[in-house]
């Protein structure tokens, strides 16, 4: 595995802000009484590991002076744990959006970026597919390219 997961600076800052206003409009939902968790809730059973990568995404895209980010992909074994996470939040997040709770929506951008962090973590197109993208490339992000976990599978095995 290697030991960073290079993304678009466009689509890392995406991902970055869009995390924020989910995390940030699903703790004002809660605290009205329109949710009963928050994001925030749904990402503490993450362990420290999961604050550690957010931490890790936001001095990415805080620094970044290129066109590609390089995020660092820590213990193999947490980068998975993180995207079992947060995959589960943005899904939810698209569905609450879906049903017109949430009005924070999950570009195409953000999900190229988080699809490319599952990729490296060899659980790739988890998130687009549950959020109705179409295996294959996403609309609008040229760049990444949504790889499932079969044909992760079968390029390792290669």
């Amino acid at each position: 595995m290697p030991t960073t997961i290079p993304v678009p600076t466009a689509h890392a800052t995406c991902l970055h802000e869009t995390l924020d206003a989910v995390r940030g409009e699903t703790q004002v939902l809660k605290m009205a009484g329109l949710l009963s968790v928050s994001a925030d809730d749904l990402l503490d059973g993450g362990g420290t590991g999961l604050g550690d990568w957010m931490g890790d995404l936001a001095v990415a895209v805080e620094d970044a002076s290129g066109a590609t980010v390089l995020l660092p992909v820590r213990d193999p074994g947490m980068l998975q744990h993180i995207v079992y996470g947060m995959s589960a939040v943005l899904v939810w997040a698209n569905e609450l959006r879906t049903e017109g709770r949430l009005a924070t929506t999950i570009p195409t951008e953000a999900v190229a970026a988080w699809s490319e962090i599952e990729r490296v973590a060899g659980l790739g197109g988890r998130t687009a597919m549950a959020m109705g993208y179409e295996s294959g490339r996403l609309t609008g992000a040229p760049d990444l390219r949504v790889e499932t976990i079969q044909e992760t599978a079968a390029t390792a095995a290669a």
